[in-house]
């Protein structure tokens, strides 16, 4: 069952994704609202990416919420809904 935006605390779905000759998903996780304003700032769309770095990974950073499983999404799916 896929995980959704719905459960308590779980404000946003994140996925960080590495430059790397063999890009990775680094890691999938739930994301506060406080937290994605901080890394993101103000956000006004259901699903956004940027470069970036996320701990000591520098990737491709997106976040989405009110999407059917937008926590199994890749980034280039994610890229599309914006």
């Amino acid at each position: 069952m896929a995980m959704s935006t719905d459960i308590r605390g779980c404000d946003w779905c994140f996925l960080v994704v590495s430059h790397s000759n063999n890009p990775q998903v680094i890691k999938r996780r739930c994301l506060s609202q406080a937290v994605v304003h901080t890394l993101f700032g103000r956000v006004e769309r259901q699903a956004y990416c940027r470069a970036g770095t996320f701990g000591d990974v520098d990737g491709t950073l997106c976040i989405c919420k009110g999407i059917d499983n937008c926590n199994e999404l890749t980034v280039e799916e994610l890229q599309s809904l914006w």
